[in-house]
């Protein structure tokens, strides 16, 4: 039996639970009920949920906080956020910057719909986005993700 150093944040608790999902022989003595085994195991869970990470902040970690045996629906909402765009290339400053969902000004919205505008007026990056070039996607993606969040302090409504 390995003992590891308690971790000091929730991304080092997802790190030794990763690594422990891994472990064969830690699987078994989970399992077949050992006592330390189960024990380390709610100590890590415990320590996900305990430190005063912000919501997106842990998304984009892939910790989705769990309440008793139930995942935070929102939390689980952002992470699975965080983790498509993820696969589309965006990187983890735009990621967190899309799901804090702030707003931007104006002026910043309107640059961004002209941006938008004159990309798909363009025959070549219009023929790439519908061929899902993962570029032109990703792009698109951005644009399209500040257009809906819109206007720093503006309530969007239906």
């Amino acid at each position: 039996m390995s003992t590891q150093t308690p971790p000091a944040t929730s991304a080092e608790a997802r790190t030794q639970i990763d690594g422990l999902i891994a472990d064969a022989d830690f699987s078994q003595r989970l399992l077949a009920g050992d006592v330390a085994a189960n024990q380390q195991w709610r100590d890590l869970h415990a320590r996900l949920g305990s430190e005063d990470e912000s919501a997106v902040d842990a998304a984009i970690a892939g910790i989705v906080p769990r309440i008793g045996d139930f995942v935070d629906s929102d939390s689980k909402r952002l992470a699975e956020g965080a983790a498509w765009m993820r696969s589309l290339g965006i990187s983890v400053g735009t990621t967190r910057e899309i799901l804090k969902a702030e707003g931007y000004t104006a002026e910043e919205i309107k640059s961004i719909k002209a941006w938008k505008d004159r990309h798909m007026r363009d025959a070549e990056f219009s023929k790439k986005f519908l061929a899902n070039d993962q570029e032109a996607v990703r792009l698109m993606t951005i644009a399209n993700a500040a257009i809906s969040i819109g206007i720093k302090g503006e309530r969007k409504s239906f």
